[in-house]
Formats: C-alpha cells, structure tokens, sequence
C-alpha cells in the first residue's frame, strides 16, 4: 500500500473509533535506527506548538495511554500491510 492509501486507511479506523497498528522506523538517543510498532493506536490533533506538524503523525498508544508521533515518510507499516513511498 503506498503511503496516501495507508494514511487513509489510519483516518479511515479512526473515524469509527478503531484502533490500528502502526510501525515505522526511529532515531535513538545514540544516532541509530530502530523499529518501532504501536499495536493500538488511534489519531490525535497534531500540537499546535510542533514546527514540524505538518510532517508527522500524532498518535495515542491505547495500550500505554501514552501520546506519541512519528515522521510520516518513516512509516513502514499500518495494519500489518508494507507501506511504500511512490
């Protein structure tokens, strides 16, 4: 699935108040890469405050109660389907 039809498919759930799964990759606090996944999770309002909103994905990890966000280009995958960048 490319990235628009996934990002879709995550507001998709969202708006009837399913949560999805959602992996994608992140820096660590030493410079490397490492692979995140969410398994429940649903969308939140970006912040308002975050220069970079427009770049990123807002997130509430049901599991954790916990709010997160990652860079969309980042995302691997949602649902368990492989997310291209076309």
């Amino acid at each position: 699935m490319n990235l628009n039809h996934a990002l879709l498919h995550a507001r998709a759930l969202n708006k009837r108040d399913q949560p999805f799964e959602i992996s994608f990759v992140k820096a660590s606090e030493d410079g490397r890469e490492a692979r995140r996944t969410i398994k429940r999770c649903i969308l939140r309002k970006a912040d308002p405050k975050d220069v970079n909103k427009d770049y990123k994905l807002f997130l509430f990890d049901a599991d954790t109660l916990e709010n997160r966000s990652c860079w969309i280009p980042l995302i691997t995958s949602v649902d368990n389907q492989k997310v291209t960048i076309e």
